[in-house]
């Protein structure tokens, strides 16, 4: 399977040693008088909560990679999401003291 496009960003700033603030400020200067990126935006990028689609001439730029590199990586499939984490709420039998409450269904008023 190949690499998404979060992965590539991580590996490859990580192979130049930046942190994702030195990615992000990297990105600003390389594209004044936009908006520009934070830590944050970045950290998303490389989990796959967020697509950095305007952002990947400027990737490739300053990352130094054609960003036909970037696009092919962007259309991977992402992993698949683990399951859910099951709770000690999913194990007690139905009516028990200890299980989370259920909220009722509010009726509206007219």
């Amino acid at each position: 399977m190949r690499e998404t496009v979060g992965e590539l960003v991580r590996r490859l700033r990580l192979a130049r040693g930046w942190s994702q603030r030195r990615l992000a400020e990297a990105l600003a200067e390389a594209a004044p008088g936009r908006v520009p990126p934070t830590r944050n935006d970045v950290s998303r990028w490389e989990i796959g909560t967020r697509s950095p689609r305007e952002w990947l001439p400027f990737l490739a730029q300053v990352l130094q990679v054609p960003r036909e590199m970037l696009e092919m990586a962007k259309a991977a499939s992402p992993v698949e999401p683990a399951p859910p984490v099951r709770s000690v709420a999913d194990f007690l039998p139905e009516g028990d003291p200890l299980a989370p409450l259920h909220p009722r269904p509010r009726h509206r008023s007219r």
